[in-house]
């Protein structure tokens, strides 16, 4: 922990250990700027390590709270810090008391027994991940000799199919959209022809979108509270031009916004003029989808559909991700190469057109006239 006394001066404070083995030191020291604090009170930090060996006394939860400090303290993005802490609460739940140089794989494999009744397969894989990764590196700096997650097994993770709209049921959506509340026709029409996530729309300011929206921000709600993030890559931030069609429903809905309560900043509102939350738009997409007989479909399944007109129409992978905001060309790829290998008609295409262009030159016998006989 760094104490800032003032512009100049500040006091490190490293605990490492628990009970009568708990090592507590202090420094002070003066410093040019945080980022310079910072780096001494890592030094410091390594220095009272090696001083004094933790592993007879480290528990499993003071090596998650080490873990997720010093990942912090390395510049860590917040959204994966608050990541970390929700992963470590069961982990501590079921073994954070017990000595870390004590749990083996059985222990380990217990608990993913235990996680699996009631967690999906990807949290599981998420806690052992924090799990694996605070032992190994607490074995890197000799706190711990062995990683009880080495060889864990974890639960298989099926991948979920996507669910996508056909061009009668997109039809069908958008004319049962004129019916609904504008804000909630908006968001539907964001994600099915712009491709935003939900978090993506629900993070958007009233005078967020004109002719392009430039998405630099996401909203969640966490702990109760709605909280305002940078996406998570920075390949999701990007600008995209928004069709003419959305943009006179959003004039329309800022004149709808002049006579509701409240002064919210969002574009999408509840009737009470208030943001609203994840469950808002699920449980609005619910009814919407019952009451006029469409197919399933959710706020992220509009997404992937239109990535998948986008797909249909021969657009290049590299601009298809760009669109979607993905982190790389392979997750575009990964996640939907079936309908890459069902989008044939532009590879066809190409194919006539080198094979008209090329096949005079690679089989110039195929020109030649047979002789007479």
């Amino acid at each position: 922990m760094i104490q800032y006394i003032d512009k100049k001066r500040a006091k490190l404070i490293v605990s490492i250990g628990s009970g009568k083995a708990r090592v507590r030191k202090t420094k002070n020291i003066t410093y040019k700027n945080k980022r310079d604090a910072e780096r001494q009170y890592r030094e410091f930090e390594e220095k009272v390590k090696n001083e004094k060996c933790i592993d007879q006394s480290l528990t499993v939860g003071d090596l998650l709270t080490w873990y997720i400090d010093r990942f912090r303290m390395n510049g860590g993005k917040d959204t994966t810090v608050r990541a970390y802490k929700v992963a470590r609460k069961p982990i501590c739940d079921y073994f954070g008391h017990l000595k870390a140089k004590d749990i083996t794989l059985f222990q380990v494999e217990r608990f993913i027994a235990s996680e699996a009744e009631i967690r999906s397969p990807k949290t599981i894989k998420n806690e052992i991940s924090l799990l694996g990764s605070a032992y190994k590196q607490a074995i890197r700096w000799g706190m711990l000799k062995e990683n009880p997650c080495e060889y864990a097994v974890l639960p298989k993770q099926v991948r979920p199919s996507i669910d996508i709209l056909d061009q009668d049921a997109i039809r069908k959506f958008v004319r049962s959209l004129d019916s609904e509340q504008l804000d909630f026709k908006i968001m539907c029409e964001l994600a099915l022809f712009c491709g935003l996530r939900k978090s993506e729309i629900l993070g958007l300011f009233s005078n967020d979108v004109g002719e392009t929206v430039t998405i630099s921000k996401v909203r969640h709600h966490i702990n109760g509270q709605d909280v305002i993030q940078t996406p998570k890559t920075k390949t999701s931030n990007r600008t995209l031009a928004v069709p003419e069609f959305i943009r006179e429903d959003i004039e329309r809905l800022h004149e709808d916004h002049k006579h509701r309560p409240g002064s919210c900043a969002y574009l999408i509102r509840n009737q009470l003029g208030e943001p609203p939350g994840v469950s808002w738009c699920d449980k609005k997409m619910h009814a919407f989808i019952r009451r006029h007989d469409l197919p399933h479909i959710t706020m992220h399944g509009l997404r992937h559909t239109y990535a998948s007109m986008l797909i249909a129409k021969g657009v290049p992978v590299s601009e298809v991700s760009a669109q979607l905001g993905h982190a790389s060309v392979d997750i575009t790829l990964r996640v939907y190469t079936h309908l890459f290998t069902d989008a044939t008609t532009a590879s066809r295409a190409i194919s006539d057109a080198i094979n008209r262009e090329w096949a005079p030159s690679c089989h110039p016998a195929h020109n030649k006239k047979d002789p007479e006989p």
